[in-house]
């Protein structure tokens, strides 16, 4: 293999499939970077046993990538960080012992890497997708739906099925679930596709945070579901996860319905984040908040940490119904939630001081960041 490319794009690359490289597997192989052509392109990929990304690199007009002898290898990780060193564009050639050199062909640097590879023949290879994908989407809206839910997934190893995020499709809905029974995150948009997937499909919750670093915003990706795998493609990307085998706990058994709801209010996002956040330099292990209604229209919190102090905070609140309940509050499970939405003003609906706290998009009641209370003890 002999191959001649600019940097900027092979660095762009390499950043993008460095997401799924493991620092230490326990298959040496997987610890290198799979480098191979064809007739117009240049593939990388990389595997971590779990998830896989495949990345090419194409060129038309010969300026960006130039290939003189198809082949493949795989090469150590350290590559990444050479071709950040090496100028404007770099010389990667292979002989029949899988030895590599790497050249910059940039006339100021003088610079020659010599690299031992290996076969690709023990590399996991990308499956064969059967039939067409169950949707198509904007990157922009694929990062919201995984960044609006993602935290709230649980990494205990005890609940596997909790580590992922629920990905369901009802009647032009696509929907994102996370919960670690302690708070719920949901996320959702309309989409154009006529599949349905009632029970949902459950995907690594570390899965799609390394997709979500890894895709355009302005791309389109397809969604395709296979029996054991769940696949995103675009024109450059190939990006496969493991899905995660289990039955996703009945949510709809969580979620208190809005008609149910003592009391409801309207508050600024911005100022109600700022508030929690000086609440919360207060906090011990457990941040802990104990929420107030108050019947003058306001909302106070309070914490009180033994040893360091107290603190209370008042903040104004809009058109406040119901009862005048007081709850106490995991405070960076709050936080977390109301940083996920995007709004000016947020909803929030409480059905008892302990039922759940449910915060909810201003005029949108498809997504919802919906928090456990603890017992108060006072």
């Amino acid at each position: 293999m002999q191959i001649t490319i600019a940097t900027k794009e092979l660095n762009e690359a390499l950043s993008k499939v460095s997401k799924t490289l493991p620092s230490n597997s326990s298959r040496p192989v997987l610890d290198l970077i799979k480098v191979c052509t064809t007739d117009s392109s240049v593939v990388l990929t990389t595997c971590n046993g779990e998830f896989m990304t495949e990345y090419s690199i194409s060129d038309e007009s010969g300026s960006v990538l130039t290939i003189e002898k198809n082949g493949s290898v795989l090469i150590p990780a350290i590559l990444i960080e050479m071709v950040k060193k090496l100028g404007t564009g770099v010389k990667i050639s292979v002989n029949n012992g899988n030895q590599i050199k790497i050249t910059s062909v940039d006339t100021k640097i003088k610079s020659v890497f010599e690299l031992m590879g290996m076969e690709t023949d023990e590399y996991p290879q990308t499956p064969k997708l059967k039939g067409k994908p169950i949707l198509t989407i904007k990157g922009n809206e694929l990062v919201a739906l995984i960044n609006n839910t993602k935290f709230a997934a649980s990494t205990a190893e005890a609940t596997p099925v909790l580590n992922g995020i629920n990905m369901n499709i009802v009647e032009g809905v696509l929907t994102f679930n996370a919960t670690d029974r302690h708070r719920l995150a949901r996320s959702a948009i309309a989409v154009d596709t006529k599949e349905e997937l009632g029970n949902g499909r459950n995907v690594p919750a570390k899965a799609f945070d390394a997709l979500s670093k890894i895709i355009h915003e302005d791309e389109e990706y397809s969604l395709f579901l296979q029996d054991n795998f769940f696949m995103v493609t675009s024109k450059q990307l190939k990006y496969k996860a493991t899905l995660i085998e289990g039955v996703y706990p009945d949510l709809s058994r969580i979620v208190p319905p809005i008609k149910n709801s003592k009391a409801t209010f309207k508050a600024h996002r911005v100022e109600l984040v700022n508030a929690l956040e000086r609440v919360n330099i207060m906090k011990e292990k457990t941040p802990t908040m104990l929420l107030s209604l108050q019947e003058s229209g306001s909302l106070v919190l309070e914490t009180d940490s033994s040893g360091i102090g107290k603190v209370r905070e008042e903040i104004f609140i809009a058109d406040l119904e119901g009862e005048t309940l007081k709850m106490s509050l995991n405070t960076d499970y709050v936080l977390k939630a109301l940083k996920a939405i995007n709004t000016t003003m947020i909803e929030i609906h409480l059905t008892g001081e302990m039922s759940p706290f449910v915060i909810y998009p201003e005029n949108n009641k498809l997504d919802l960041q919906l928090i456990l209370p603890y017992r108060r003890t006072v």
